[in-house]
């Protein structure tokens, strides 16, 4: 259910009774009032309120001459309605109070200085002041009363006599009339003349950063020395602390460390005076926990912690923010808040904000600045097949393919050329978002070109570059190039040290293992014949000594085309030969003897070399024959075989027979 509200309006009035103020309230019912009205609600001064059932109010006891914020709500049982807008207004002067202090002060025999403080409480804008002069011996008196403007807080009085007494009293005067007097002091005029200070010490407050003057007039006779101390410890000037002619001490720009005790001290033979300044520096804490904790494409929501300390309430916050690269703007924003969304931002941009308190006393110290990126990003680049549509004298541009990245696209820049060229032909520099497609002309049919196409929006922008090839005049499409990179091949393997480390490791690794395996194998095959054949491994295959091989029972000869081959018997079975090729060849009763090998020796060669020209007996030798088929040219090959007589006990020995092997190749 919506609530109406009250939406009261104020018309004041202000009476002739100083200091106060009346208000006319009219309540004017714009909505459902949700019940019966019980009253209305008036707040000044933020910390002030009235209530009433009339439509109007005296608001009593205000001081004079001094600014007021009224509102009105009205409310029923249910609560408080809608405030009214605040009126401003302001209370009418009233007479001043009287001056806070004086002091008469002699500076030779005829004259005497007159100084004062302001009217606590000037109830309005001092117009002048009035010093008043009265003789109690009865001397007569050129003026009583002098009258000086409202800046002048001293005033000399001379043409007086001396050693005679002399009453003064000071007045403030506004726009209403003249207020009270300040205490009378007396004073007599004397030759003598020691130090004094006619300025008035006391507690002084300042603000942060602003100037503060400490005065410090003196008199005497002869003129006194002047002194400023801060702390108990003397002042030496510098750009900061500067003491003019008069012995006014300046202070720029305060700091925190200007807070302290100062005191000036005026000295002559015949009189020493010192006043003290406790100067007090109000500065606006500020704001704590100040942080951005989100964003959207065109916002940013700061929070904060309101100050620990204030010199006085805050009256409110200055939000000061800027977009990188941009001038600082401020908002205010009231004291109650503690968060505000900044809108209006620009999208996908970085952002920087601080925030200050404020009161009557100034501004407080920023905060630290925050720094944030509003939502959003460039455009992003369709693809080749999405953005362009090629024909043979033009190609049509489909806009509406760039995404804008979340910041919509302001323009495009549009540029080509030959694609081996190097020279841009651009076609608009600021294309529209909201044109959805766009013709580049004059094209020339079967050539390649290469489009640049560049967006913007406010996150930034996107370079892109597109290759195509028009069409054929008859419309038909162009072969691709075959597309070498220029990169290819020019970073070699050797280019890598980490790959050639890695590939001269492995082939170390790999060659050490190779050569391992094969020295393993090679002993295994020796150890493996020694255990076969009870020699040692060097001897296995070699033929010390050849008389112990039988001869041959019978000779087989192989001849014609026939190729076969007769079986060679020898007197021992086990006897064998050992050849140097892959084949073994035994002399025994063995029937795995190659057909097509003939053995035929047709000269016995005795173990001194000698030919006898006759067969070897079975028991001597064997004969190795080439078929006739052979040429003519072959020689015959002699195998010296030395023939010993054999233990029936002792091991046949394998035969190499590769200079047999070696001559005639079967």
């Amino acid at each position: 259910m919506n609530r109406g509200y009250l939406n009261p309006q104020l018309l004041i009035d202000i009476a002739d009774v100083l200091a106060v103020v009346l208000v006319l309230i009219c309540v004017m019912i714009n909505a459902k009032s949700n019940g019966c009205l019980l009253n209305a609600v008036i707040k000044y001064l933020q910390t002030m309120e009235e209530q009433t059932s009339e439509n109007k109010i005296e608001l009593l006891d205000l001081i004079p001459f001094c600014n007021y914020s009224i509102e009105v709500k009205a409310y029923t049982r249910k609560g408080d309605g809608a405030a009214s807008n605040p009126v401003f207004c302001r209370t009418q002067e009233d007479v001043p109070s009287e001056p806070e202090d004086i002091k008469a002060l002699i500076m030779d025999s005829r004259t005497i200085l007159l100084s004062w403080k302001p009217p606590r409480y000037p109830n309005g804008r001092i117009r002048k002041y009035k010093v008043y002069v009265k003789s109690l011996d009865g001397v007569s008196l050129e003026r009583d009363q002098y009258d000086l403007p409202s800046e002048q807080t001293y005033y000399s009085i001379s043409h007086l006599v001396a050693h005679h007494r002399y009453e003064f009293w000071v007045t403030a005067s506004t726009i209403v009339g003249e207020g009270s007097s300040s205490r009378h002091v007396v004073q007599s005029a004397v030759n003598h003349v020691p130090a004094r200070i006619a300025s008035f010490g006391g507690h002084v407050i300042t603000v942060w950063k602003e100037e503060l003057k400490l005065p410090c007039l003196t008199v005497g006779q002869p003129n006194p020395h002047i002194q400023w101390k801060k702390n108990a410890k003397r002042i030496h000037e510098d750009n900061h602390l500067q003491v003019n002619s008069e012995g006014t001490l300046h202070i720029a720009s305060v700091q925190i460390t200007d807070a302290g005790n100062y005191s000036c001290s005026a000295e002559n033979i015949f009189g020493k005076e010192e006043i003290q300044y406790i100067v007090s520096v109000q500065v606006p804490s500020a704001p704590t926990n100040f942080q951005a904790s989100s964003s959207t494409t065109a916002s940013v929501y700061v929070e904060w912690q309101p100050p620990t300390a204030m010199g006085s309430s805050i009256k409110g916050y200055y939000l000061h923010f800027k977009r990188e690269f941009g001038e600082w703007e401020q908002i205010s924003i009231p004291a109650h808040e503690t968060s505000y969304t900044v809108r209006g931002l620009q999208c996908g941009t970085r952002h920087q904000l601080y925030l200050q308190a404020f009161n009557q006393l100034g501004k407080s110290s920023p905060t630290p600045i925050v720094s944030l990126h509003t939502q959003g990003a460039a455009p992003v680049a369709p693809s080749n097949f999405d953005l362009i549509h090629v024909n043979s004298t033009s190609i049509a541009l489909n806009i509406t393919s760039w995404r804008d990245g979340g910041c919509p696209i302001t323009s495009f820049v549009v540029e080509y050329r030959l694609k081996h060229g190097t020279d841009w032909t651009l076609v608009s520099n600021n294309l529209k978002a909201e044109q959805r497609e766009y013709f580049v002309l004059d094209l020339n049919p079967e050539t390649w070109y290469t489009l640049r196409m560049t967006a913007h929006n406010s996150a930034g922008s996107t370079v892109s570059t597109y290759d195509f090839v028009t069409l054929t005049h008859s419309g038909g499409f162009v072969a691709p190039e075959l597309i070498v990179h220029s990169e290819y091949g020019q970073e070699g393997i050797y280019s890598n040290i980490g790959i050639i480390i890695t590939t001269a490791a492995s082939l170390i690794i790999v060659g050490v293992s190779s050569l391992g395996f094969f020295l393993y194998m090679k002993k295994k095959h020796e150890t493996y014949l020694a255990n076969k054949y009870g020699g040692k491994p060097s001897e296995i295959g070699l033929v010390a000594d050849m008389d112990n091989v039988g001869g041959c029972d019978s000779t087989s000869t192989v001849r014609g085309n026939n190729m076969k081959a007769a079986a060679v018997m020898c007197q021992n079975a086990q006897e064998a030969a050992f050849l140097s090729t892959p084949s073994r060849v035994s002399f025994g009763c063995r029937e795995d003897i190659s057909p097509y090998a003939t053995f035929l020796v047709p000269n016995h060669i005795n173990i001194d070399g000698s030919d006898k020209g006759s067969p070897l007996s079975s028991d001597q030798c064997f004969h190795y024959q080439p078929s006739e088929r052979s040429s003519s040219s072959i020689q015959s090959v002699q195998m010296k075989i030395p023939s010993r007589t054999r233990s029936e006990n002792e091991v046949v020995d394998w035969i190499p027979l590769h200079s047999l092997h070696q001559s005639n190749r079967y």
